[in-house]
């Protein structure tokens, strides 16, 4: 489920540089987005520099339009056309969360091609996040991390690590997940029925 729905996400900033990160196709009543980290769209003051983002999956390239963005919560997500070569995943939120919790993302760090990598709950983070014992780099924000029954437990969006180590040797860091919990579905979903009005008319 993770795997299959993983996507990459390109967004060009206001010094036509490349921000890129990683994120999740989902299907909600009908509707297709692509959630992933809203930090990747705006600048330091907070300032939105882009309402639209490059989604690339193995075989398409589409253009996302921002749909909804929660800057304190660092989620956004964008209204996307339906890709052959992912899979949706289903927008299931959990009631609730444990530590000891197994979980499993997929996403694009480095320079690296898709990867799946597991983790484990560990507790609450700071501003609301939760805290997960896994692997993360640069490339990996905005990745959708799942439960291991397949329910959406948030987005990645920042790690902590420890004291440096050798650069060859792979260590577990703090990785940190907005919660799904935190999305206003009923606003996400207003957003992407006017958007499919728009197209429409």
């Amino acid at each position: 489920l993770s795997r299959n729905s993983a996507v990459k996400v390109k967004v060009r900033d206001k010094h036509e540089g490349i921000a890129r990160g990683s994120g999740t196709l989902f299907k909600y009543k009908k509707h297709h987005l692509v959630i992933t980290a809203a930090h990747l769209f705006m600048t330091d003051p907070g300032e939105l520099f882009s309402s639209e983002a490059l989604i690339i999956s193995p075989q398409e390239k589409v253009i996302g339009t921002l749909i909804y963005y929660d800057r304190g919560a660092d989620i956004a997500a964008f209204a996307v056309p339906p890709l052959e070569s992912r899979t949706a995943a289903p927008f299931n939120i959990p009631s609730k969360y444990e530590v000891g919790d197994k979980t499993v993302y997929s996403g694009f760090p480095g320079a690296n091609n898709l990867l799946t990598l597991e983790g484990v709950l560990a507790g609450r983070g700071f501003s609301g996040d939760l805290a997960m014992q896994s692997f993360a780099w640069g490339g990996s924000s905005g990745s959708g991390v799942f439960s291991n029954n397949g329910t959406f437990t948030g987005v990645l969006v920042s790690i902590m690590v420890g004291p440096k180590y050798p650069e060859s040797e792979l260590v577990p860091v703090v990785v940190y997940i907005a919660p799904s919990m935190s999305i206003d579905k009923k606003l996400l979903l207003t957003n992407l029925r006017r958007m499919k009005e728009i197209k429409h008319d």
